[in-house]
Parts: structure tokens; C-alpha cells; sequence
């Protein structure tokens, strides 16, 4: 897991640019160049999604597992290909998912529901 203090050249709170062809090249996993672009993708937007889900209200705990969460949840669905340079900039894309994912995965917390309805 990548450690929770920023990355020096960036303040924390800033979703970096991101180059169109980095998340192309991420969302085809299979191929080596794959990899390493979704690599480079995880560490870049780590902390910032990280910073978003702190201000979203979480303490810095669950941010970290809601985080993780979230990467492990875009990499299993390979959501990445779904990004579409056509409808806007990818850190917008990102926030988005972002913001759906803590809501479904903090909704049964607050219900008083454990995550799955047990």
C-alpha cells in the first residue's frame, strides 16, 4: 500500500493531469506496457483519491481501506477501459467513481448494515 503522506512535488489534495494515452495503455492490462501504465496510474492517483475520500469525511483509517478498496475494485472490474476521453478529463471521471464507490460502500455502514446486507 502506498504511504498516506503526499508526494513532495505535488500538494495532496491536486489530481494531477493525466496524459489520454497512459489510461489507454492502463486499460489493457494483459500487455506489459499495460502494467506498468496502470502502475504509474495507481501511484499517481493514490493519494489524491485518498485526500478526496478524507474530505469526503472519512477518518484516516477508513480512507485507507475505502482507497484501497477503490483501486482493487477499478482493477478487478477493469473499469479503466471505460474511461472515455470523448466525454471529458479523466481526473473528473476518476472523482466520479470515486464519490459512487464510498457512497455504496459507506450506505450500509450508516443503515447499520454490515458492506453485503449481513
Amino acid at each position: 500500500m502506498p504511504s498516506s503522506d503526499p508526494p513532495s512535488s505535488d500538494p495532496p489534495h491536486r489530481f494531477p493531469e493525466t496524459s489520454w494515452g497512459l489510461v489507454g495503455r492502463a486499460g489493457l492490462p494483459l500487455a506489459p506496457e499495460g502494467r506498468q501504465a496502470l502502475a504509474a496510474l495507481c501511484e499517481l492517483y493514490w493519494y489524491p483519491v485518498y485526500s478526496f475520500v478524507r474530505r469526503y469525511g472519512a477518518p484516516a483509517d477508513e480512507a485507507q481501506d475505502l482507497t484501497q478498496g477503490f483501486f482493487a475494485r477499478l482493477l478487478e472490474r477493469s473499469d479503466l477501459a471505460t474511461a472515455d476521453q470523448e466525454r471529458g478529463r479523466f481526473r473528473s471521471w476518476l472523482i466520479a467513481c470515486v464519490k459512487h464507490y464510498v457512497a455504496n460502500e459507506r450506505a450500509p455502514v450508516a443503515q447499520g448494515r454490515s458492506v453485503g446486507g449481513r
